[in-house]
This record gives structure tokens, C-alpha cells and sequence, in this order.
């Protein structure tokens, strides 16, 4: 496993949301946005609410499975999604939440995580290294043959 197949999780995380974004007036987000942006990352952030969505979302069940079964554990699964919280702060605000902007950068981390990754800031890019060694070299997450899942 490479820290890009982490990320390609996290970005489906965020694609799978079924974000619905209003889109934003000049110089920002629009009151809408940012009450959007509030309810996505509570979501994201408590795994409690964001059970019940992924009860009621049979593609969100897949990704969720994804993404536990990429972490190892709850601890990391948690440590997957806080990062997905902060990259879709930044994606909202580069965007100025423009739904359809947001979507086409999901697009294209999808098809080019290296390219993304290489867009996020220094902070995300720093986090994102340092959950995917943590990830890689932690005994959960390693095959009975001793490599990377």
C-alpha cells in the first residue's frame, strides 16, 4: 500500500458524501456554504452521526468498508476521515464551494492522487505522510507474510 492508495480513499470519502454545496457569492462562501461546510465536517468528524448516513447509503457502506480495511483499526480508520475533514475545509474554500469545481478536483484526484496530493498545503501534505507511514508500519495493518497490505 502506497500513501496514494490512502489518499484515493480519502478522496473517495469525500466524493461519497453526497455533499450538496450552494454555491458561493464573490469573495467566498455564501452563508449557505458555510453552514454546508459546518454539517459536512461534523460529519465527518463524529462517527456516530456519520454511522447513521453510511447505514443509509449503500455506496458510502463500500467506501466506509474501504477505508477500514485500508486503516487496520479504528484508531487509524478515525485518523483517515479528521484528514479527509481537513482537505475538504481547504477543497471547499479553494473552490469558494462551487459544487461542480469541487467534483472536477475529485475527478481528478481520482485518476491523479500524485497530482493532487502534490496541490494540498504544506500541513495536509505533512499529515497525510505522516498517517500513511504510521499506517504502513503498523503491525494491523501488515499481511501474515510481513509486507504492506
Amino acid at each position: 500500500m502506497s500513501k496514494w492508495n490512502l489518499w484515493i480513499f480519502a478522496a473517495l470519502i469525500l466524493s461519497s458524501s453526497h455533499i450538496s454545496l450552494a454555491p458561493a457569492g464573490e469573495g467566498g462562501l455564501d452563508a449557505a456554504s458555510t453552514e454546508a461546510l459546518f454539517k459536512t465536517q461534523q460529519l465527518l468528524r463524529d462517527p456516530e452521526q456519520r454511522n447513521k448516513v453510511i447505514g443509509d447509503s449503500a455506496e458510502a457502506q463500500m467506501v466506509d468498508a474501504q477505508v477500514e480495511s485500508l486503516a487496520g483499526n479504528p484508531q487509524y480508520k478515525e485518523a483517515i476521515y479528521s484528514l479527509s475533514n481537513e482537505v475538504f475545509s481547504d477543497l471547499v474554500h479553494t473552490t469558494d464551494g462551487n459544487p461542480e469545481e469541487m467534483q472536477k478536483v475529485l475527478m481528478r484526484a481520482k485518476e491523479n492522487p500524485k497530482g493532487f496530493y502534490e496541490g494540498l498545503n504544506e500541513k495536509n501534505k505533512k499529515a497525510l505522510q505522516e498517517l500513511s507511514n504510521t499506517i504502513i508500519h503498523s503491525p494491523t495493518t501488515k499481511s501474515e507474510s510481513g509486507s504492506p497490505r
